[in-house]
């Protein structure tokens, strides 16, 4: 089984679960450390940078709007169920859209807000990148054969995720309160959806439309 069960994943649900609960409480008490993260993220604008890097930039971009995103995970789904990875790839497509609603939902429930103007609590871009991060992490990084094939995309998606998470900062209506957030909830979703992988997975491999599927 590609995901097993390990002691792991449910002290690191248990822990993100913890994180989500404190920031929520702290973000909307506006607890002074919090409060203070949130002031120094506010100034940082895009027209800070150079216009090289700002369209680099523009890839956080793609991501906070879901479209990046959804096409990477369409391209991951896609290519996992032709390599008969069926039970993966539908695996991967639940956790998204499962974690793309309640995105979305917990953004329109959490009154969270800076100076009187609506932010994103949580922020879309660190959640999406963290859940990618984590698929390419459990399903393809195994795949590969080659020590130097594993370290170096391994090396390639942590850099990505590190600038997606620095690029977060520099978004309007994005702050640090949210981009920790969003990082601690895809850590949510991420395992709550392992256990329930290990725990249904074989029940579904049995399936006609998984047969004959790796898992």
């Amino acid at each position: 089984m590609l995901i097993r069960n390990t002691h792991a994943q449910k002290i690191l649900f248990g822990l993100s679960l913890i994180a989500c609960i404190g920031l929520i409480i702290l973000t909307l008490l506006h607890a002074p450390f919090i409060a203070m993260l949130d002031n120094l993220s506010a100034q940082l604008h895009m027209s800070q940078l150079p216009h090289s890097i700002q369209l680099i930039w523009h890839l956080v971009a793609f991501f906070n709007q879901g479209f990046g995103a959804l096409f990477v995970i369409f391209c991951l789904a896609y290519f996992l169920w032709g390599f008969k990875y069926k039970l993966p790839a539908f695996w991967v497509v639940c956790t998204s859209l499962f974690g793309g609603l309640s995105l979305h939902l917990l953004d329109w429930l959490i009154p969270a807000t800076h100076l009187h103007q609506a932010v994103q609590f949580p922020a879309f871009a660190i959640f999406w990148a963290s859940l990618i991060y984590s698929f390419f992490n459990i399903f393809i990084l195994p795949e590969l054969n080659h020590f130097f094939s594993r370290i170096g995309l391994q090396c390639l998606l942590c850099m990505i995720w590190l600038f997606i998470f620095i690029g977060s900062l520099f978004q309007t209506h994005v702050l640090m309160s949210g981009i920790l957030f969003g990082w601690s909830f895809a850590l949510v979703i991420l395992e709550l959806f392992e256990m329930l992988y290990v725990h249904y997975a074989p029940f579904f491999a049995r399936m006609n439309g998984f047969h004959n599927s790796w898992y």
